[in-house]
């Protein structure tokens, strides 16, 4: 159908949200080496940024141990 979006509707796989965690907790990385800050707010934002839950990326920045 013309003028559709191909991928509207289209399962996101576990491999790719994982890759969307990986990629915010790396950008909140960088962020916080520059400002030597990180908020709830930050996290918040950059999950949103990246389409994933504040949760995983708060679990990703766990078992990275950049927070406890």
């Amino acid at each position: 159908m013309p003028g559709k979006r191909a991928n509207k509707g289209k399962f996101k796989g576990p491999g790719q949200e994982k890759a969307h965690v990986n990629m915010a907790a790396g950008n909140l990385i960088r962020a916080l080496e520059r400002t030597n800050t990180l908020t709830s707010e930050m996290i918040a934002t950059e999950a949103q940024r990246n389409h994933v839950t504040p949760e995983k990326v708060w679990q990703a920045l766990r078992e990275r141990k950049i927070i406890k």
